[in-house]
């Protein structure tokens, strides 16, 4: 009958054991893995954007470029109707030539009230 040797941490040989084919197992995935991403990682690299970016004025410039719209009358058009304490507005202003925006404002009746808070 062998004798068990007990290690220091507690443990004896033949747990030592199983925990190193644990870790070589464990060892091989550790080495697959990065062999399996570093493909995807070169190919990101590769399609990246460049690192030469325009010059800030030319990007402001640009970006303000965007932002212009031709001005359009806002033309307004409210249909007004009165239900029980309640004024109701409904209607359309225009943001762009052929761009219809709906508009709906709901006014309290309350006499003796001239502004509402914000």
């Amino acid at each position: 009958m062998a004798e068990r040797i007990t290690l220091t941490n507690g443990g004896t040989i033949q747990d030592h054991v199983s925990n190193q084919t644990l870790n070589f197992r464990n060892m091989k995935s550790a080495i697959f893995i990065p062999f399996f991403i570093l493909p995807f990682i070169v190919l990101g690299q590769l399609n990246a954007q460049p690192t030469q970016y325009p010059p800030a004025e030319k990007v402001a410039s640009d970006f303000r470029a965007l932002l212009q719209r031709p001005v359009v009358d806002f033309n307004p058009s409210f249909q007004s109707s009165l239900a029980d304490s309640i004024i109701i507005e409904k209607g359309f202003i225009y943001s762009e030539a052929a761009e219809r925006i709906p508009v709906l404002i709901y006014k309290p009746v309350t006499p003796g009230v001239k502004s509402f808070p914000a």
